[in-house]
């Protein structure tokens, strides 16, 4: 009874180790510059809308090329920098789920929720339901290697 006892406790501390190693206890630095191209979809306009003050003004479906995400300030998992697209920049401010792969942002119009592929890779979804229309948006961007903040140890 007592090896198996024994065992049964080397296997629990192995599943627990294992999802350390799995869910990473290092929380991704951010900072840079990530670019990407997005698949759009925009409806029509609501009636009495206004001037669109958004990159993404026709309706229908469209690929927005070099969207620019500049990621400048980040404190633990929270952080926040700019987005931009053709003459459109907005402040945008995001946290980093407690799994350490999964990201959350808002801008001034709309949620982009995303998953971190690689140290350098993010693939977003972008939804956003404003009186300019509907917008859904899938895309992947990547940081230029040459604006990656420089690792600080962890003492």
């Amino acid at each position: 009874m007592r090896i198996a006892s024994g065992a049964f406790v080397a296997l629990l501390l192995s599943f627990i180790f294992a999802g350390t190693a799995l869910t990473g206890s290092e929380i991704p630095d951010l900072k840079g510059t990530w670019t990407g191209d997005f698949t759009i979809v925009r409806t029509t306009p609501r009636s009495g809308a206004g001037p669109n003050p958004l990159a993404f003004t026709k309706p229908g479906f469209q690929t927005a090329k070099g969207v620019t995400y500049v990621i400048d300030k980040q404190e633990g998992p929270v952080f926040s920098g700019t987005e931009s697209y053709g003459k459109s920049k907005q402040t945008v401010v995001g946290v980093i789920r407690h799994n350490n792969k999964k990201v959350y942002m808002v801008d001034r119009y709309g949620t982009l929720v995303g998953k971190i592929v690689t140290p350098d890779t993010m693939q977003l979804v972008y939804l956003e339901n404003s009186a300019h229309g509907q917008v859904a948006a899938q895309g992947t961007i990547t940081r230029n290697s040459s604006t990656k903040q420089a690792e600080t140890p962890k003492r």
